[in-house]
């Protein structure tokens, strides 16, 4: 199994403040980026654990 983590691109996402336009096709994953992005800014941090993210 391999996974591979983007969440550095959503810190910098996050740190620039730059309003961010999802154009993706249909089951790309906006929705759970969305979900994750409310994880985050809910201190629900759990599931961030180990990743690039947590550190922010």
């Amino acid at each position: 199994m391999f996974y591979a983590g983007k969440t550095d691109i959503i810190c910098r996402m996050i740190r620039e403040h730059a309003p961010c336009f999802l154009a993706r096709p249909h089951f790309f994953g906006k929705s759970l980026l969305v979900s994750a992005l409310e994880s985050l800014f809910s201190k629900d941090r759990e599931m961030f654990k180990g990743l690039a993210i947590e550190k922010l």
